[in-house]
């Protein structure tokens, strides 16, 4: 995995999976009251472009050191 999704092992990924599903589970035991769980944010690659192109730009205006 590379760029932001890189930041997050599979593990990571794994846990974050099984809390959804525990979320859920628990939600539908509960006859569905109250708000359907969200899932948890994940790594996104846009996100990651995003803030290189936004590095880059301080960098070229001198803003920031590149490296």
């Amino acid at each position: 995995m590379h760029g932001e999704a890189g930041r997050w092992s599979t593990a990571d990924h794994l846990l974050a999976s099984a809390v959804e599903l525990l979320a859920g589970a628990n939600w539908q035991r509960g006859g569905g009251k109250g708000g359907k769980p969200k899932p948890l944010p994940r790594p996104d690659a846009r996100a990651e472009k995003r803030r290189r192109e936004y590095v880059g730009r301080l960098q070229r205006l001198g803003l920031i050191k590149e490296g």
